[in-house]
């Protein structure tokens, strides 16, 4: 939003020193070597739309401010729904651990009992899946969580390249 700013005021102050009159010096260089000097006047090009040209050339930094302004807006509202997501996955991952805690020890319960005669393999193989299963969603949710700060540092504009370290 900076740079398109940036250049939309730079093309209408070029529009308005365009309407302006002004004054340059040419030389033209013969073939025999001899240099003709002269001055150029130029003049303010009148037409139906100079007014308004110079109206448009001095409503752009209204315009570039009300565009800044919903590029800030539109990157908070981004940042907001980051850090919602953000905290939604993290309560997850907290909910995750202690559901993983249960199914582990329950797994050590069905293996024991499983020695004794109490449970069937196919008691404690499905037990063991369950389990397997909460670990992979715990490194999947860590991994997202990553991923979401990644994004959120970036469009903060505060990732760092290493390689410019």
């Amino acid at each position: 939003a900076q740079a398109t700013g940036a250049r939309t005021l730079a093309e209408a102050q070029i529009a308005r020193a365009n309407a302006l009159p002004g004054l340059s010096a040419t030389g033209t260089i013969r073939q025999d070597g001899s240099v003709t000097p002269g001055l150029r006047l130029g003049g303010v090009q009148l037409g139906l739309g100079t007014p308004s040209a110079l109206a448009a050339a001095d409503a752009a930094p209204d315009l570039v401010a009300r565009q800044r302004a919903e590029a800030d807006q539109t990157a908070t509202r981004r940042d907001t729904a980051l850090q919602g997501e953000i905290a939604a996955l993290q309560s997850r991952q907290s909910e995750g651990a202690t559901v993983l805690a249960r199914t582990l020890s329950n797994l050590d319960l069905y293996a024991e009992q499983y020695s004794v005669g109490r449970r069937s393999l196919t008691d404690l193989v499905g037990q063991y899946a369950a389990a397997a299963r909460l670990e992979r969603d715990q490194a999947a949710l860590a991994y997202a969580i990553a991923r979401l700060q990644l994004e959120r540092a970036r469009d903060m504009g505060t990732l760092i390249a290493g390689s410019k370290l």
